[in-house]
């Protein structure tokens, strides 16, 4: 069997076809310092470009709706504070907590956890 290849380089080629060399390969860098410079540049820019929208979207509040955020309360008073914390031993950590007027201790260890209502109120 022949192969087109052997039967063009023969003379067989039809008319009007030119035989050529081999593609020389490309004599300089096949990344320039500049050409690289400008990829960083233009990699710099988008991210430049992506911080300041997220930015944006952080200031304007359209990140509340895919993140979740910090609840938002108009009463202070109402909110859930730890007081204190006491380690008892290594696995043990007593809390004091706040629910508006009410407090709670909290214990917790390794095994379970409890929560008290104090009588004490804030």
């Amino acid at each position: 069997m022949i192969s087109i290849r052997s039967t063009l380089i023969a003379g067989g080629a039809p008319a009007g076809t030119v035989k050529s060399d081999a593609i020389p390969f490309r004599p300089d860098a096949v990344v320039s310092l500049p050409e690289a410079g400008g990829v960083l540049a233009a990699a710099l820019l988008l991210l430049a470009a992506f911080y300041g929208l997220a930015w944006y979207a952080r200031r304007a509040g359209w990140l509340g709706r895919w993140m979740g955020g910090r609840a938002t309360s108009s009463n202070d008073a109402r909110k859930l504070a730890v007081l204190e914390r006491l380690v008892v031993s290594r696995k043990t950590v007593l809390y004091r907590i706040r629910d508006g007027e009410q407090e709670y201790l909290l214990v917790e260890s390794s095994a379970s956890a409890g929560l008290t209502a104090s009588e004490r109120q804030a």
